[in-house]
């Protein structure tokens, strides 16, 4: 007997709420560089998950998670920029 998994789409919400978390700390002075840096790439980790279980049929939907990779990587670019000028 094999148990079905639910389908695990919360990684793809994670990545969509730690992209947005990671743009609003762009606006933080000295550290928010760094730690939108931080929660940007984050964001891009969980999304490839997300996108890696949608892959294999644990996840129903796609979009969030690449939404959030997407954004995740705009945003890390963007902190990087600012952080090495």
């Amino acid at each position: 007997m094999t148990a079905e998994h639910p389908p695990a789409d919360a990684s793809g919400e994670s990545a969509i709420a730690l992209a947005v978390v990671a743009g609003a700390l762009l606006a933080l002075p000295m550290v928010g560089d760094a730690a939108s840096l931080a929660a940007a790439l984050a964001a891009v980790g969980v999304g490839l998950l997300g996108i890696r279980r949608h892959a294999r049929g644990r996840a129903r939907h796609v979009w969030p998670a690449l939404l959030g990779t997407l954004a995740g990587a705009l945003i890390a670019l963007v902190a990087a920029i600012l952080l090495l000028a």
